[in-house]
């Protein structure tokens, strides 16, 4: 066997999953590398056979703050052009984890070659070589992770790889996959009980999103040809800087897209929080505990022709324009979740062969290739309330005062969830009618 590949043999129809999960519970944290807890039983069985040569992830270097704040940027870039593509798919409210979504097909991105990685790169919207891209977006794993000092804040990412018993991977794909994204392979027996092998992975993710995404992988999506499952988890849970009172929590109308209303909770707030105004929209900003992370929330006077415009220019602009001053807010509360197969998203996006059992080249996973990407499956979650935001994908707040302009989201909106330093996207959404 060439030493760069590591068995778990080989068997033909191979076929590669690429799979995330995304949870945020806006409030406290872990970091991006597997723990002694993942490393061992998952749904009971003791999974993980450690076939790569590097054991551990490694510790960030002092990385080239612009490679790490150009991946940020690659990820908003990139969580701008998915969320546009699923809503224009998926109808009312939905949200979407872009981070988490970036990550997964990344690690699919380090096993690819030729033209299914240049598509894979395109869509990502690489900024770089992989030889500096990987430590960058370790070192922007660790970095955002690092919120978790606060420990009212809990921000948690987990990747981990699933392979069929018998099949053989490159080494230095697995080296790759522990080194720079803390994603040990575990293995599953996908030939002969496909089922237990989704069971385990659903397990897995329900684990580290809270039980907020319990079934990532729908039935029929694993199956007796699956080969390899990658998959990211990301958790979320913040309470906001300045909490809303309850006691001004009440009943009032809604404006959906269409002008009908529906009664729904509507919090109000007075506070001095970041804030921007334009002739086409009102946006503020509501920080987290520890000021690291935030919610944006856009409310346009025209939702429908400002969602249709969006694009990186616009946020762009929103962001940079945000400075302090007072509000008055009315802001709904919502929870709702979004589960969307992205294989059309990401084909509309560009990636074509990855999905083509002809074309896909995956030859730095496998020897000789052999898998395709099958399905790209994707969850989200999102709970915002008076003490802050809970999510399997995306959340963000923002602060009033009694002199500053009046905000009122009791109409359809737009909202993000930010690293306000590295202005990484970790989630985004929209609230088309938070009553449903």
């Amino acid at each position: 066997m060439d030493e760069r590949n590591v068995g778990l043999g080989m068997r033909p129809s191979a076929r590669v999953l690429a799979l995330f999960a995304v949870a945020a519970v806006l409030a406290a944290c872990g970091g991006g590398g597997a723990s002694s807890e993942e490393r061992g039983e998952v749904g009971g069985a003791d999974l993980e056979v450690q076939v790569a040569s590097v054991t551990e992830r490694a510790e960030p270097t002092i990385a080239d703050a612009r490679d790490v704040g150009a991946v940020g940027d690659a990820t908003a870039a990139f969580g701008l052009d998915l969320f546009q593509q699923v809503v224009s798919v998926e109808d009312g409210n939905v949200i979407v984890g872009p981070y988490s979504a970036w990550l997964a097909l990344a690690m699919t991105t380090v096993g690819a070659s030729g033209s299914t990685y240049d598509e894979l790169a395109t869509a990502l919207r690489f900024p770089l070589e992989e030889e500096r891209l990987l430590p960058a977006v370790n070192a922007l794993d660790r970095t955002l992770t690092h919120h978790a000092d606060d420990e009212t804040v809990t921000f948690n990412v987990a990747n981990r790889l699933w392979g069929q018993r018998g099949m053989t991977f490159q080494r230095p794909f697995l080296d790759a996959m522990v080194e720079h994204f803390g994603a040990p392979l575990a293995v599953a027996d996908f030939a002969s009980d496909p089922e237990s092998g989704r069971a385990q992975i659903n397990g897995w993710v329900d684990q580290r999103t809270d039980g907020k995404v319990p079934e990532l992988l729908p039935a029929g999506v694993i199956d007796s040809n699956t080969e390899l499952v990658l998959v990211n988890a990301v958790h979320l849970d913040a309470p906001w800087e300045l909490a809303f009172d309850p006691d001004q929590t009440a009943p009032g109308p809604f404006t959906r897209i269409d002008g009908s209303t529906v009664r729904t909770e509507l919090m109000h707030y007075d506070q001095y929080l970041p804030t921007a105004v334009d002739e086409a929209w009102a946006a503020v900003e509501l920080p987290y505990e520890g000021g690291g992370l935030s919610m944006v929330v856009v409310v346009p006077n025209d939702y429908a022709a400002f969602e249709a415009g969006l694009d990186e220019a616009t946020v762009d602009d929103i962001l940079g324009r945000i400075s302090d001053g007072g509000v008055h807010l009315t802001l709904p509360r919502f929870s709702f979740s979004t589960h969307a197969s992205l294989t059309g998203p990401l084909q509309a996006m560009g990636v074509s062969s990855a999905f083509d059992r002809a074309a896909a080249d995956f030859g730095r996973m496998t020897e000789g290739g052999g898998l395709f990407v099958d399905a790209v499956e994707h969850e989200a979650f999102i709970d915002v309330n008076e003490e802050g935001t809970e999510a399997a994908a995306s959340t963000g707040v923002a602060m009033a005062g009694s002199h500053g302009p009046t905000i009122d989201a009791s109409r359809p909106f737009l909202f993000l969830i930010r690293d306000r330093a590295t202005n990484a996207i970790l989630f985004m959404g929209r609230v088309l009618d938070p009553s449903t």
